[in-house]
């Protein structure tokens, strides 16, 4: 249940409809996340394709990277250093998740820990970058620029509302190819989040019921 607090701002009649954001976690930090670090023979493009078979990569879970000195260590679940030291700047990362009616949403937001770069894919389109270069992407691709230790550890957060045309019902993919300044980098970093907000309304007379965190915004009319 969801309740609906009169601040008097303006204040709630006895009558009308109340509309409701709801915001929804579609990937989570963290969340569960096939990672590959590439190799020459890997395919280019179509690894961040919705349809795509990542059975052969690796089980893990979002935060992806390394840490050889100290840093990042409270944030990695998925360790790659063994593969990308010295070897790779590139790792690419697949997350899926699931929405019921794209149609209800109304928002698309992206979140990102991230050390040195990244691109976002949705079900293949490229939605977002920072420090990376454009199209196509070698797979052993390097960031274009440094994102220090300092501000890898804060969420960054992207609207990416022109992109909520992307989503379909039912299965989606998040692609993350996650950049470093060099293969002899002695760290690196990847957490996506990814939300969404829908909506509704209720009667003022199904009320009293209760506001809990996942509420985004409330608007009113008599």
């Amino acid at each position: 249940t969801i309740s609906v607090t009169d601040d008097g701002q303006p204040g709630l009649t006895d009558s009308g409809l109340v509309t409701i954001a709801l915001k929804q976690v579609l990937v989570s930090d963290p969340a569960d996340a096939r990672v590959l670090v590439p190799l020459i023979t890997s395919p280019t493009s179509t690894w961040r394709d919705l349809l795509f078979d990542e059975a052969s990569w690796t089980n893990g879970q979002t935060g992806v990277g390394y840490e050889r000195n100290s840093g990042y260590e409270a944030l990695l679940n998925t360790d790659v250093e063994a593969e990308m030291y010295a070897t790779n700047s590139s790792v690419w990362i697949r997350i899926p998740f699931l929405v019921d009616d794209p149609a209800t949403l109304a928002k698309l937001t992206l979140r990102m820990k991230y050390d040195d770069g990244f691109v976002a894919y949705l079900n293949g389109q490229r939605i977002e970058s920072r420090n990376a270069p454009s199209e196509p992407l070698a797979w052993n691709e390097e960031a274009t620029d440094d994102h220090s230790d300092s501000a890898a550890v804060t969420f960054e957060e992207y609207d990416l509302s022109a992109f909520l045309n992307a989503l379909v019902a039912g299965d989606n993919v998040l692609a993350i190819h996650g950049l470093n300044g060099g293969s002899s980098s002695s760290d690196m970093l990847i957490v996506p989040e990814l939300t969404t907000t829908g909506g509704g309304t209720i009667g003022l007379t199904t009320l009293p019921v209760i506001v809990g965190p996942l509420v985004d915004a409330l608007t009113s009319s008599s």
